[in-house]
């Protein structure tokens, strides 16, 4: 079983459980992986992509039927049996991750080829929602890029970044760029789908002297 006890992940398996060293915080979001593998006879737990536990099993997980139920375990007592909270983008996989890979899945929030194959999609982990609008897919600096008009129905939109709104996260943006002219926003951050929510502001773009700058919203409220 898969939980969190005395405020740490928990991966039991029967007499070899393993727990991990960070305490968890309450209400927030945290990445955690749990990996097996059969080879090795390791145990891994990882939280937002980092190892935070690792021992060796005696055997293998013996297990050849069976229902797999998430939220609940009636097998452990109270206050670990049921689980109280929020769980999203759930996956099993049939191999043991590598680090590398559960790093990536935990730290990348989402990846814009703009390639004819994908066209808008994100090819990242999360499968972000995307809308755009009176945008192309041309030749690029690598593969297929987009094109943007210039006009202000011209724009590409994904939606769903919520680590964004927490306070003192980390965050990357990446991406080549070919101007036509040197103003204009890159990136514009907003809370609403209409681009004028409650917080909304250029992240990224020109200023008038043509040099590209960034602003960030502080602790204040204001954005510098």
């Amino acid at each position: 079983h898969i939980n969190t006890r005395n405020t740490k992940l928990y991966f039991g398996f029967f007499s070899a459980d393993l727990q991990g060293a960070t305490t968890i915080s309450l209400n927030q979001w945290i990445h955690t992986a749990f990996v097996f593998d059969a080879t090795t006879k390791q145990q891994t737990i990882y939280l937002k992509g980092v190892q935070d536990g690792q021992a060796s099993a005696s055997n293998a997980l013996l297990m050849s039927s069976g229902n797999f139920t998430i939220g609940m375990n009636e097998q452990v007592n109270t206050p670990n049996n049921y689980y109280q909270g929020y769980i999203d983008h759930l996956s099993i996989n049939r191999r043991a991750k590598s680090s590398c890979e559960i790093l990536e899945i935990a730290t990348l929030a989402a990846h814009f080829e703009f390639d004819s194959a994908s066209s808008y999609t994100d090819s990242g982990p999360n499968a972000v929602a995307t809308t755009s609008s009176t945008t192309s897919i041309i030749s690029g600096y690598k593969n297929e890029a987009i094109l943007f008009s210039g006009s202000s129905t011209s724009y590409f939109q994904a939606r769903g970044f919520t680590s964004l709104g927490i306070s003192n996260q980390a965050f990357s943006i990446i991406f080549w760029i070919k101007p036509q002219t040197l103003s204009g926003t890159l990136v514009h951050l907003s809370s609403s789908s209409s681009g004028n929510g409650s917080t909304c502001f250029s992240l990224l773009g020109f200023a008038s002297n043509e040099a590209i700058i960034a602003q960030v919203l502080t602790n204040n409220g204001t954005i510098g």
